[in-house]
């Protein structure tokens, strides 16, 4: 539904300035994407040059099962070899969404579907690109400058879940970040946790997600 689709914006708790709704949606033109249209330096289109190509010589057989199993292997194997492609970290989930992107597109060639599959991971090359590019945003809107790299890493899990199809803790990850973001002290090793808990609660922030900044922070 409408309500349970992400938004392309940071969750607001308040009703932001319009100068920092002009600071927002910069940041969000900027890293809404890190598949290779948003970013075509040299090396994103070595990297996807590289992907079709070697596709382009797989095996592509999808008459049957195995043959159907045997191209979302071989085209998790290309994807996570020289990880060129920025695919979840569990070699399961992502063999099951290619697989997937596999046997909705069969009339596709092997190279037509790793277009697909860039499409919808995105390069690693191009994702780093977006991290810095969205640091340097995200430093204009956060409340205090040292939470940067926290709320950048917990905006990236919640990305992580919305790809794997977790929408509901990839909001809640999405939330903590507009928390942290609003947040003007530093977030350390010594008050992290407290942020999910007691009376030192923010809201938003729960103990799991507290327990990730932690991690971060140390």
């Amino acid at each position: 539904s409408l309500k349970e689709a992400p938004r392309l914006l940071p969750w607001y708790t308040n009703e932001p300035s319009e100068e920092e709704k002009e600071k927002m949606k910069a940041m969000a033109e900027e890293g809404a994407s890190n598949n290779i249209n948003s970013s075509s330096t040299s090396e994103n289109i070595d990297a996807k040059a590289k992907l079709l190509k070697h596709a382009s010589k797989l095996n592509w057989n999808l008459d049957s099962k195995s043959g159907i199993k045997e191209a979302a292997q071989d085209l998790t194997t290309l994807c996570t070899k020289d990880h060129l492609v920025d695919v979840p970290n569990d070699d399961k989930i992502t063999k099951m969404e290619i697989g997937r992107l596999v046997v909705q597109n069969r009339s596709k060639t092997a190279s037509e579907v790793m277009e697909l599959v860039i499409h919808k991971f995105g390069l690693t090359q191009a994702k780093i690109e977006k991290e810095k590019k969205q640091a340097k945003s995200l430093s204009a809107v956060c409340g205090n400058a040292e939470n940067v790299g926290v709320m950048q890493a917990i905006l990236e899990l919640g990305d992580l879940y919305f790809k794997e199809g977790n929408r509901n803790a990839g909001a809640t990850y999405k939330k903590v970040a507009q928390a942290i973001k609003e947040l003007t002290f530093e977030i350390t090793a010594e008050n992290a946790k407290g942020l999910g808990k007691g009376k030192t609660k923010i809201a938003n922030i729960g103990k799991g997600s507290a327990e990730k900044m932690y991690e971060f922070v140390t």
